[in-house]
């Protein structure tokens, strides 16, 4: 993960990283068996869930209560709706003024409010409250508003999307945005950040404007980012109405299609990369000249790590899918991004958000507060209990295991005969253990 040193604060030496403080010496037990530990809680649960959990316990089409009002009326209000695109314009014409009249340092709020704000804030924003990016997105917002303009159709755009584009665009988005983050040399520079920003409202926009919005769900990551982990929320819109729902409930009812596998494997692949390019292991093998040879070789090595963790990830979902199906299998992994998401980036978050907050007062670079934000502190109570967040990561990741696995026999009661619903989670359970194992073991490295 890109490090943006606090250093540059007043009153802030500290550097964080997206793994925050915790790890394998701030455990309260070794780490070996912290990853067994996860590993019998997700055998327990397999056993528990084949034996108790024998029907459907939600229908898609059912699942939820309708919310209290006013809720549903404000929600659906034009008011509020137009309210939130402006504040998503907003935050748009922000970056844009940070991005090309802001300076070429870190003190640019440009890079935490890409690589903090949106990266990790929507995300888990919407797992508390919904599909929080297709709520405030500007994209959205510049394409209905072109089609306004033009005449056409905001939906339809001016041609149709075969179905089995799905969500690839998405998924190879995602792509491109890990490998600016995580391989590309220059990450914490302004002109290849803001190349990406400017490629990204470029071809979503255009591709709004001929497809209509149905390109914007077909192609833009953080909408499938945020709408995977949205499925998580207590939230629900259907037939035009909020319902609450329990979040496992809600996630039954997850559609899927072409290119949500791949979405999920590139969110999965993605985060095991970050935390494999911080061990000592991959560090002496990237500086190593005999390996890599060049600056060019270690961002070659990076890109095929980075690639075949993804396709690595996606093969182990496709195998342990046999059973079910990767398009019903992928929305059960949800639970295993979210639990990453949380454990990866929690003390990133939380120290480098406030801290954005305090340079997004002066996007210039010239001394200014404009948002009155500039004098603000950073509070880094979370640096300093670093047993605490080794404790949430691990308890995260397992707890994501878990969601997931009981998301997966859900799908498999509801998709498969009574007499297969437990063999046909068999090959999924060993690829859960493979995750799990791996993933903590990364994680706490």
């Amino acid at each position: 993960m890109t490090l943006l040193p606090l250093s540059l604060l007043p009153g802030s030496p500290l550097t964080v990283t997206a793994h925050g403080l915790g790890g394998t010496q701030d455990l309260p037990l070794p780490a070996g068996l912290a990853v067994l530990g996860g590993a019998l809680a997700l055998l327990a649960s397999f056993v528990v869930l084949a034996r108790a959990w024998r029907t459907p316990r939600w229908h898609p089409s059912r699942v939820g209560t309708p919310a209290p009002r006013p809720l549903p009326t404000l929600v659906a209000s034009p008011a509020w709706r137009w309210g939130l695109r402006g504040l998503g314009m907003l935050g748009l014409a922000w970056a844009a003024l940070a991005a090309f009249g802001g300076p070429d340092q870190l003190t640019n709020p440009l890079f935490g409010m890409v690589y903090v704000w949106w990266w990790v804030g929507v995300p888990l924003a919407s797992l508390l409250l919904g599909p929080v990016w297709r709520a405030i997105s500007p994209l959205r917002t510049l394409v209905e508003l072109l089609a306004r303009a033009s005449g056409t159709d905001a939906e339809r755009g001016l041609v149709d999307l075969p179905g089995w584009v799905g969500r690839w665009p998405a998924a190879l988005g995602l792509l491109s945005f890990t490998f600016l983050e995580l391989v590309h040399p220059h990450s914490t520079e302004l002109v290849p950040v803001r190349v990406w920003c400017a490629g990204y409202v470029v071809v979503l926009v255009l591709g709004g404007v001929v497809a209509g919005t149905r390109w914007l769900d077909a192609a833009d990551p953080m909408e499938a980012f945020s709408g995977l982990l949205a499925r998580l929320s207590p939230w629900l819109v259907r037939e035009g109405r909020l319902h609450v729902v329990s979040p496992l409930a809600n996630l039954s009812a997850a559609p899927s299609g072409p290119g949500v596998p791949a979405v999920v494997a590139v969110l999965l692949g993605s985060t095991a990369f970050d935390s494999l390019s911080d061990t000592p292991s991959w560090l002496r093998l990237v500086q190593d000249p005999a390996v890599t040879g060049t600056a060019g070789g270690a961002v070659l090595l990076g890109t095929v790590g980075l690639v075949g963790l993804c396709a690595l990830v996606g093969a182990l979902l496709a195998h342990g899918a046999r059973g079910l199906g990767t398009t019903y299998l992928a929305p059960a992994a949800v639970p295993l991004v979210a639990g990453y998401l949380v454990a990866h980036y929690l003390t990133f978050w939380w120290v480098v958000g406030q801290a954005t907050l305090v340079q997004a007062s002066d996007p210039l670079g010239t001394g200014a507060n404009w948002l009155g934000t500039g004098t603000l502190g950073v509070d880094r109570w979370l640096q300093y209990h670093p047993v605490l967040v080794a404790n949430v990561q691990l308890l995260a990741v397992v707890a994501g295991h878990v969601l997931a696995a009981v998301a997966a026999h859900e799908r498999a009661v509801r998709v498969l005969a009574p007499g297969r619903a437990v063999r046909g989670q068999v090959p999924m359970l060993l690829v859960m253990l493979v995750l799990t194992v791996g993933g903590l073991s990364l994680l706490l490295a």
